[in-house]
């Protein structure tokens, strides 16, 4: 046995992984206590042969035999039994205990481990063999730490006792006690536990009657509980809800039941959960009873009664709907629950539940189409549908006739579907149709340019979607009456036709408004934005004039773009039948477009008349274009000034240097202030007016009169100059 055991590492490994070990030591107590048994079995069999047949009698002394045997089992019982304690307390590592001193007992628990490691380490590390019965040091050894593994246990009694102390719950207790059970069988626990088990058969007995108190108190509602099942399924889980409840009381009775020692307290438990489980089955078997005639009374009402019914005109509803969806319901909570009686009606209905529901869908449907096509059939489309809606009418009267065990339901259903979705895609179509006119009042017929200027987009993208737009509503109209199946010459086609001219002529109503609407606010004189339209100032010989000119050239382009706006509502083709004319011949008459256009020529003219007050205001320098510069200065050449119209018999006087001097800086002050004229100006707060041609041409005559008189200058002094022999001009003169 000796050399079958790993010697020192019988101890050794209790740091480590005890298991492997321990399989051995057990293995070979077992084998040396069933030697001993063979030996003991074989002498009784031969003091029975000397009985029957006498013959000399064992006599021979056993414990000579087996006194080596015997010390060597008690050293292997004793490395079994640290064994034994070190995978106990292997199972604290992880303990965590909850509660009021939950925390400070966890703490305990963890420091008597900690402990108890240090212990372990000191016994595997003697360097005696553990299985020599010889060598007493391991005995010594051993002693310590039997005596520091009594006083660890004193300590987790202290925790187990304070923590049963602590449990209000039966359930709790017995997951305390769960948890210390591999010490429970150890003496010193034993000694100590008494009377918290006792508690805990308290605790086991508390619940047990809270459970009992709870029946009574709660059984008159106990659906309140289970809101979302049926009255009867509600109280068949509420009862196996406290049976459980009892159950797990006296599981946790189970669990400590044997280390109670008394029958008394088993007795009492056993009885009280007797009780509780006959007040449960009784209970349970009333409202079973009580399901199975309800179900009977509803299903047999349900089965004979007809399929749909009208609530209010025009609004149609599946018969006992929401009762029949309740007691489907009802049904699977039966099917589920198992052990309710089925009646014949209940057993009826519960066989033919799935075509039931499928019919129940089916008519559903059939419903939800029908009250769809009634309830949202515009006035205009009644005519079209008469049809349909008879129909519709015969099918529904050929349900009424039925019941909920009828045939033929499916076939109806997929004829409303059919009526349903020809009706449902003509109204889609008719929404999109509303959505294409509405989605006008959001284009824009005129811009910005890039320099903030007006731009026409009449011809572009806008007018090129218009159009397109027009193309879309001539074929929703031909789809729509296909689907309605209309006579394109009968009056109620014609009128769903006017119907739809009505949209498109509020939809172009307001394309036209916005755009017209665009030029009112942008030629408003409060406008702060940038200008509208540009026109240039020019200096030609006549005198200064704009380009474009405001009477033909900007008037003709304001009247383009209106007329071009007007033009849009021409791209969409006339959908009436009854009308005739296109929508611009229409839009053209409307009070409110020609308002805005009448205050658009308003605005026009406004701007016009500022126009004329800025050249009227230029016309001060009209004199630089309109003279001869050429007699105006042989006039001061011969008298030394300019003439006016009533001067006529001047004296004749030559003029002087401070004469030419007078009438250069006569020049360049004219210079100078044409200069700081505005090179742009912003007429009624739309209309932008370019001077700079006007100011380039001007100064561009100043400089010529100036040149003029300087040109006599250097002339003079350069004839001067080439000719010494010119006498001196007088002082003063030239």
């Amino acid at each position: 046995s000796r050399k079958f055991l790993p010697g020192q590492k019988v101890t050794q490994v209790l740091m480590s992984e005890p298991g492997p070990v321990l399989g051995e030591i057990r293995l070979v107590i077992h084998t040396l206590q069933t030697l001993k048994l063979a030996y003991t079995q074989m002498q009784t069999q031969l003091e029975l042969q000397n009985q029957a047949t006498p013959s000399r009698s064992w006599t021979f002394p056993s414990h000579l035999v087996f006194i080596h045997l015997d010390t060597f089992l008690r050293r292997l019982l004793s490395i079994q039994g640290a064994h034994f304690i070190t995978v106990r307390f292997y199972q604290l590592d992880q303990t965590i205990l909850s509660g009021v001193n939950g925390t400070l007992l966890t703490d305990v628990v963890q420091e008597a481990y900690q402990d108890f490691l240090v212990q372990v380490r000191l016994l595997s590390g003697c360097n005696c063999d553990p299985t020599d019965p010889e060598d007493q040091s391991f005995e010594l050894n051993m002693d310590q730490f039997q005596a520091q593994v009594s006083d660890l246990e004193t300590r987790l009694v202290s925790v187990l006792s304070k923590a049963l102390e602590d449990c209000s719950e039966a359930l709790s207790a017995t997951k305390l006690v769960k948890m210390f059970w591999l010490f429970l069988d150890r003496l010193l626990v034993q000694d100590q536990l008494p009377s918290y088990l006792n508690q805990l058969v308290e605790l086991v007995l508390t619940d047990l009657d809270q459970t009992e108190l709870e029946f009574y108190s709660e059984r008159e509602e106990p659906e309140r509980f289970f809101r979302f099942h049926p009255a009867a399924a509600a109280r068949l889980c509420w009862n196996r809800q406290l049976r459980r409840r009892a159950e797990e009381a006296l599981r946790s009775f189970r669990t400590i039941q044997n280390l109670c020692g008394g029958l008394a307290s088993s007795h009492l438990v056993l009885k009280r959960f007797k009780k509780i489980v006959d007040l449960l089955q009784d209970f349970r078997t009333s409202v079973r009873s009580d399901w199975s005639w309800e179900l009977e009374s509803e299903c047999g009402v349900i089965l004979n009664h007809s399929l749909i019914q009208i609530s209010h005109p025009h609004h149609l509803e599946v018969a006992c709907g929401y009762q029949l969806e309740a007691l489907l319901q009802e049904l699977r909570y039966v099917t589920r629950e198992g052990h309710v009686e089925l009646r014949p009606h209940t057993a009826r209905l519960l066989s033919c539940r799935d075509e039931i529901t499928q019919k129940y869908h089916c008519l559903k449907q059939i419903v939800v189409c029908y009250n769809q096509v009634v309830g949202g059939a515009m006035e205009v489309e009644l005519h079209l549908i008469q049809e349909h809606l008879q129909e519709l009418e015969q099918i529904l009267c050929e349900l009424q006739r039925k019941t909920w065990i009828s045939e033929g339901v499916q076939q109806q259903s997929q004829q409303v579907l059919i009526v349903h979705f020809n009706i449902r895609e003509a109204r889609s179509n008719m929404d999109a149709m509303r959505r294409i006119a509405h989605g006008w009042a959001e284009l824009d017929l005129l811009q910005r340019s890039e320099d903030s200027l007006l731009e026409s987009k009449v011809k572009d993208q806008t007018c090129r979607n218009i159009k397109t737009d027009g193309e879309q509503l001539l074929r929703l109209t031909q789809v729509n009456r296909s689907l309605y199946t209309a006579d394109e010459s009968s009056q109620a086609w014609k009128r769903y036709l006017d119907y739809i001219d009505d949209r498109v002529q509020d939809g172009l109503l307001q394309l036209l408004i916005r755009a017209l609407h665009f030029l009112t606010d942008n030629m408003s004189p409060q406008t702060c934005g940038p200008a509208l339209f540009s026109v240039t100032l020019q200096l030609q010989e006549t005198g200064s004039v704009f380009e474009p000119t405001i009477d033909g050239g900007l008037i003709n382009v304001i009247k383009t773009i209106i007329r071009d706006i007007y033009g849009a509502a021409s791209l969409i083709p006339r959908i009436s039948l009854s009308r005739h004319g296109n929508y611009q011949v229409l839009l053209q008459q409307n009070p409110e477009l020609c308002t805005r256009e009448q205050e658009v020529m308003c605005r026009l003219l406004q701007v016009k008349e500022e126009a004329e007050q800025l050249r009227a205001g230029l016309n001060r320098y009209s004199h630089l274009w309109q003279s001869d510069r050429t007699a105006v200065f042989q006039e001061f050449l011969t008298y030394g000034k300019q003439l006016g119209a009533e001067a006529v018999d001047a004296e004749r006087k030559p003029p002087t240097l401070k004469d030419f001097q007078r009438e250069i800086q006569v020049l360049l002050t004219l210079s100078s202030e044409v200069s700081q004229l505005d090179e742009v100006i912003l007429l009624n707060g739309w209309l932008q007016v370019d001077m700079r041609p006007f100011k380039t041409c001007l100064l561009s005559i100043i400089l010529d009169w100036k040149h003029m008189y300087t040109h006599r200058l250097l002339e003079s002094a350069t004839n001067r100059k080439t000719d010494p022999a010119e006498p001196e001009p007088e002082p003063g003169s030239l």
